[in-house]
């Protein structure tokens, strides 16, 4: 049976170095006259801002774009995605980034991605917020009927999110597995985790 599957792009499929801007009293860097400090999307998924910090918007004008000189792949989630795209599943790609995006990531998946030819939707939330992830991945499962969804993104914030929406929302002969990607001293970690919904079937008499 075909499975759903979502692949995150920084920091899940490639390590970027586009940053997020942190709006600070205290910043390091400055633009429009404006002070800021500038964190990598690691950095982002697990800061704690001061009273006097925030982020809006346009923290995330880098994103707009991939550095595609700099850009590398994460060896072994790439490995996954061929294997996911030549097996027939339906793989897709669900970014923080704008939609705007899209053709920065299709040309690094083209270089780096074997057999890719611009076969994966993208779907840019332009937020990181996690409802915005679960409402797409919510939609694709309900339009295609499916019945194994894969998850594979860098933020904890974002995997318990969508797993414990998916639980409230789903059948329990809906399988969910999540797979948190992390570099750790240049090495890649993946930590999967499977979860069934929770709503009872309903059976037809």
């Amino acid at each position: 049976m075909k499975k759903l599957v979502f692949f995150d792009f920084d920091y899940t499929i490639a390590k970027t170095y586009e940053l997020v801007r942190l709006w600070s009293p205290r910043g390091t860097k400055i633009v429009d006259n404006r002070l800021y400090i500038p964190l990598t999307p690691e950095e982002y998924n697990s800061i704690q801002m001061e009273g006097d910090e925030f982020i809006d918007k346009s923290s995330f004008e880098e994103f707009k774009k991939v550095n595609l000189q700099k850009a590398t792949k994460l060896n072994s989630v790439c490995l996954l995605f061929e294997s996911y795209s030549l097996m027939g599943h339906d793989v897709r790609i669900l970014s923080a980034r704008p939609q705007i995006a899209e053709e920065y990531i299709h040309e690094f998946m083209n270089k780096n991605i074997l057999n890719y030819n611009k076969q994966a939707p993208f779907k840019g939330c332009d937020s990181s917020q996690p409802e915005l992830k679960y409402s797409y991945i919510k939609k694709c499962i309900d339009l295609n009927n499916c019945r194994e969804v894969l998850l594979f993104d860098d933020s904890k914030k974002v995997i318990e999110h969508v797993r414990e929406q998916f639980q409230q929302d789903h059948d329990s002969d809906i399988l969910l597995t999540t797979c948190l990607v992390q570099l750790f001293c240049g090495e890649e970690i993946l930590r999967y985790k499977s979860v069934n919904g929770k709503k009872k079937i309903n059976k037809v008499m």
